[in-house]
């Protein structure tokens, strides 16, 4: 039996919409099978739920890049260390930002960017005024991708994402990865679904990956499928 690490966004999930009916009809059988099933999600554990159907709300996730990680009833978190310097970073330059805690967040963006409509749509969290009044910041989304902000940046212990189709940057603990997620519910061997660039450390480990659409990480992958193809190529391993 295999464990399969599934991203959402762009890999398994379409415009922020929940899961086709054929996507999960495959995943279902997979798991049926006798497979293990992992989300592994640049979204927060509280934005996964809202897209996923409610047999799969029990499964071990992955959420925030790796910043938060699910396993039955128990959630383990790992936070900034340089929030103060985040702050400052935002402050002097005036950046606006979609900050999360394990639960709660704040969002000072445009609600018109398309990051909006997908945050905390069952309206289970509370929304901060801003970031210092979260428990605990374990991601943070900027909107921006100025070279200087990341230049910035990059003399912290974060890691840093550039989605350059969002104009965001997405920003994590350093060390922080979708990987590091799954060792910590301790799993090595996989074979992993995703898309894009928050997927490079499960790519770079897996038995098996496969890049759904046409970003450059598929150069990294053993296969890659176009997001018609998505449940096709999960049924051929059952």
């Amino acid at each position: 039996m295999m464990n399969f690490v599934f991203d959402l966004d762009g890999t398994i999930c379409f415009k922020g919409q929940p899961l086709t009916t054929a996507i999960t009809d495959s995943l279902q059988a997979l798991q049926q099978a006798g497979h293990t099933i992992i989300i592994a999600s640049a979204r927060p554990i509280r934005d996964i739920y809202p897209v996923i159907p409610t047999w799969m709300q029990d499964l071990s996730m992955i959420g925030g890049n790796g910043a938060i990680v699910k396993q039955q009833d128990t959630t383990e978190v790992e936070a900034f260390s340089c929030l103060q310097d985040l702050q400052n970073l935002i402050n002097d330059y005036e950046l606006t930002y979609l900050a999360d805690s394990s639960w709660d967040y704040a969002f000072t963006g445009d609600e018109e960017h398309s990051l909006w409509k997908n945050i905390d749509v069952w309206q289970v969290a509370t929304r901060r005024a801003d970031l210092t009044a979260l428990s605990e910041v374990v991601k943070l989304i900027l909107f921006t991708i100025d070279d200087h902000i990341v230049e910035q940046l990059r003399h912290l212990p974060v890691e840093i994402n550039i989605h350059h189709g969002e104009n965001i940057l997405d920003i994590s603990p350093q060390g922080v990865t979708k990987y590091q997620g799954l060792q910590k519910l301790g799993i090595t061997e996989f074979i992993a679904f995703g898309n894009d660039a928050n997927d490079i450390s499960l790519f770079n480990m897996a038995l098996e990956s496969i890049c759904v659409g046409e970003h450059e990480v598929g150069d990294l992958a053993t296969y890659r499928v176009t997001a018609q193809q998505v449940a096709a190529k999960i049924q051929s391993y059952l």
